[in-house]
């Protein structure tokens, strides 16, 4: 497996991925009877609380270890070319802009 450390590329990777987890939080609770006047808010939160996760921003354990993601993206359908970002993602920080876009 080539990992490729390239950080503009991946940054335009994760910002296309937030805008993806964006818009189908925002269209599932749309869909299920969430008013308008609230659509952004619960968007906001349950997308910045999901990007945290992948981030790794958020404090988690498994079997009394850190549990910590990185985040990279497939440069290629086999998945043997991936790029990455020293210190892995951070969409949580793209969140609020992105919602503020989309809603």
């Amino acid at each position: 497996m080539e990992i490729t450390q390239n950080p503009s590329e991946f940054d335009k990777r994760q910002l296309k991925l937030i805008s993806e987890i964006v818009r189908s939080i925002k269209n599932r609770l749309s869909d299920n009877g969430i008013p308008d006047d609230q659509l952004a808010g619960i968007t906001s939160d349950v997308a910045f609380t999901v990007a945290s996760i992948i981030d790794g921003s958020r404090v988690m354990y498994a079997d009394g270890k850190p549990l910590i993601p990185v985040l990279t993206f497939a440069d290629d359908e086999a998945r043997t070319k991936l790029i990455a970002q020293d210190g892995g993602s951070s969409m949580h920080g793209y969140v609020e802009g992105t919602v503020d876009e989309i809603c």
